[in-house]
């Protein structure tokens, strides 16, 4: 019998951690403003997104 690993990742959590870090790593290559508009646009999205799932 073997004890699995509590802290170990499953798949979909280390996929979501490199999304994350890639989209960090490109808004580190931006300029503040073009990061600052790609984030508020991002967010819009979401917005948009969360009305469509939740009625």
């Amino acid at each position: 019998m073997s004890i699995k690993n509590p802290t170990k990742q499953t798949k979909k959590e280390s996929k979501k951690t490199t999304k994350t870090e890639q989209i960090l790593k490109i808004l580190n290559n931006m300029s503040v403003k073009d990061a600052k508009e790609t984030l508020e646009r991002l967010l819009e999205d979401l917005d948009k997104f969360s009305l469509v799932v939740i009625p």
